[in-house]
């Protein structure tokens, strides 16, 4: 999102400086903030563990039936 004088650009540029009472032969000082919906925080440990892999478990996968697990791993190994 773009921000004049800390309020967003929603609509133009122009429209924003005639309602702020904006010089427009001024300079004017434009900030962009990048949108965010969530911030993740990077692992630095392994909370669990799972037999079999050697390396980090990179994505896990239910059955339809919720009866079998399967596990991608870092060391590129898949297990069931």
């Amino acid at each position: 999102a773009f921000y004049v004088n800390e309020r967003e650009v929603t609509g133009s540029l122009k429209d924003l400086v005639t309602e702020l009472g904006l010089s427009t032969e001024s300079a004017l000082t434009i900030t962009c903030q990048p949108l965010a919906v969530f911030k993740v925080r990077p692992v630095t440990r392994c909370g669990e563990t799972m037999p079999g892999h050697t390396d980090a478990v990179l994505h896990v996968s239910y059955s339809p039936d919720g009866q079998r697990l399967a596990s991608g791993g870092g060391d590129t190994t898949v297990r069931f």
